[in-house]
């Protein structure tokens, strides 16, 4: 109901963690990311945690659909660019950025070189090299 509403919101951050399976934990507020310029009203109240962005960063190369628990399409972040989220967020929930990565690590479709090219791009490659990378290579 929130992407009918909010189309040109995508699930990210905490949320697009829960929707990949990164993570065993639940937000209690969605996370979405909007375009820049595009304010919601009330977001508090609606239990939404926006992050406003550049639209570059809402491109089709950052999103993937995917199915809801109900089977209804869903415009998340991919994999890597949620990584880069979380890596790039200021006060994520304890303990979630270490199972994310742990998680992600074991997965059969994660893709480094993406991560690494994205981590160059949004300033986390540092980030990227020292909690990815030197446990892949």
């Amino acid at each position: 109901m929130l992407q009918l509403k909010y189309s040109k919101g995508v699930f990210s951050h905490e949320s697009a963690v829960m929707l990949h399976w990164l993570s065993t934990n639940y937000p209690f507020v969605y996370h979405l990311s909007l375009p820049r310029g595009y304010h919601l009203f009330n977001a508090k109240e609606q239990n939404i945690r926006p992050y406003y962005m550049e639209k570059s960063e809402l491109s089709d190369e950052y999103i993937d659909k995917i199915n809801s628990w109900d089977s209804n399409p869903l415009r998340v972040t991919n994999l890597e660019k949620t990584v880069i989220d979380m890596l790039r967020h200021k006060k994520p929930t304890p303990g979630l950025v270490d199972e994310m990565l742990d998680d992600y690590l074991s997965r059969k479709d994660k893709n480094i070189q993406r991560l690494e090219e994205y981590g160059r791009r949004f300033n986390v490659g540092k980030l990227i090299y020292e909690r990815v990378l030197t446990i892949v290579k």
